[in-house]
């Protein structure tokens, strides 16, 4: 009874953590479907300059916004500064994981989690500078929640490499994460 409980717990744990690993392990993945819905919400468009068209006796103003090479600057650099971010927090998020375990990390990327989405939620066009904290604190969530995930391969025996094997197919098809927002948004 108690082994097939076990058992039970370890194959509920692999499926909560193969969702998690797909939906929250790495969505900078899909930066091309976010980046839309950035230029769409128009972030980072004070940049971008404003065109004055003549008709007849009447000028219109207005921004021109899918071809803005500043905006696009701007929305790369905060892309770039998250994932140089991330190349950095790799080595801290495992030592931190060898030195206080796995689970105060996952607990901490659940907060950064938190963060980063609040901080999206602020992320208007009027206030565009909380875009790079908020792809910051998603990386630094992401990582750690990789990390202690893939730490608890070792649970599955001589089947921890095929478990990370599946882990990291799912970490590399969480840039759904962002397309799903992009179909949402589109809706």
């Amino acid at each position: 009874m108690e082994q097939s409980l076990s058992k039970l717990r370890t194959v509920i744990l692999f499926l909560v953590s193969l969702v998690e690993m797909t939906l929250f392990s790495a969505p900078l993945l899909g930066w091309p479907s976010l980046i839309i819905i950035l230029k769409e919400e128009q972030i980072a468009s004070h940049l971008c300059p404003r065109l004055s068209i003549q008709n007849g006796s009447q000028s219109i103003n207005y921004q021109h916004f899918s071809l803005c090479a500043e905006q696009e600057k701007s929305l790369n650099l905060s892309h770039n500064i998250a994932v140089m971010v991330m190349a950095v927090y790799v080595f801290l998020a495992g030592w931190a994981i060898d030195r206080y375990g796995a689970k105060p990390v996952k607990i901490f990327s659940s907060a950064m989690f938190s963060l980063s989405a609040a901080l999206f939620m602020f992320t208007t066009s009027k206030t565009p500078e909380t875009l790079t904290p908020a792809l910051v604190a998603t990386v630094i969530a992401n990582v750690g929640l990789m990390l202690s995930i893939v730490k608890s391969a070792v649970l599955y025996g001589k089947w921890k490499s095929t478990a990370n094997s599946i882990f990291l197919c799912a970490l590399t098809s969480s840039a759904v994460t962002f397309l799903i927002f992009k179909v949402t948004y589109v809706l």
